[in-house]
């Protein structure tokens, strides 16, 4: 393969590359933008892992628990159990040298602060108490049949294997990467939530009928 296409690209000279990157600081802060909506889209967020960072299985594990799908927490406590939200999830960013954790939700006005407050209690849970054997033996049989699933496609294959190669140097086979994810403990979980969900990182942002910056803010830097 490469002697085929290698000649049409030594014509083609090397650039600059790219300048030194500086990787972005965290901090808290309360964002709302008033629009004259139906509902108030939450948003509440906090640095991340990097893409290569040895953690990164028990992160996925973690969001897969809190809001990943419809048997994570914040799915069952927010929608299921109380109707606050049809739409309900967290999520994962990753880059080169740091990464994005989010919560997104859309409301009533009338019940985002009560909502918010919900969010940020299940986020304390995952710091102050080790997630059950069973929660996480679901939360890893999922994942591993999600990334099953996902091989499946060519598009999805040559994704990673590109990023591998990008990241890593190599290709990662999918086997290790199952076993990298059936090797992830409890008190692994526990201490990663520890070490990134940290109120000093939590940004809180709100679109919508919403102009009580200060209630907000009490609500997030009172979350500990």
């Amino acid at each position: 393969m490469v002697d085929l296409v290698g000649p049409a690209f030594e014509s083609i000279r090397p650039g600059d590359g790219f300048p030194d990157r500086i990787t972005p600081e965290g901090h808290s802060r309360v964002d709302l933008s008033y629009r004259k909506l139906e509902q108030v889209h939450i948003c509440l967020g906090s640095k991340g892992l990097s893409i290569s960072d040895p953690r990164r299985y028990a992160f996925s594990l973690l969001n897969t628990i809190l809001g990943g799908n419809m048997s994570s927490r914040l799915f069952q406590e927010i929608r299921e159990k109380r109707g606050l939200a049809y739409a309900v999830y967290s999520y994962i960013t990753a880059h080169v040298d740091t990464g994005m954790f989010g919560v997104y939700l859309g409301v009533a006005p009338k019940r985002a602060r009560e909502t918010t407050e919900l969010v940020l209690d299940e986020i304390r849970k995952l710091k102050n108490e080790k997630v059950d054997s069973s929660e996480l033996k679901g939360a890893i049989e999922y994942t591993k049949g999600s990334l099953l699933l996902s091989s499946e496609s060519t598009d999805n294959q040559m994704v990673r294997t590109a990023q591998n190669e990008i990241h890593f140097g190599r290709n990662i086979p999918l086997k290790e990467v199952l076993e990298k994810i059936e090797s992830v403990t409890q008190d692994e979980i526990l201490e990663l939530a520890k070490q990134i969900l940290r109120s000093n990182q939590m940004v809180l942002t709100l679109l919508g009928p919403v102009s009580e910056k200060k209630a907000f803010e009490d609500i997030l830097y009172q979350y500990v």
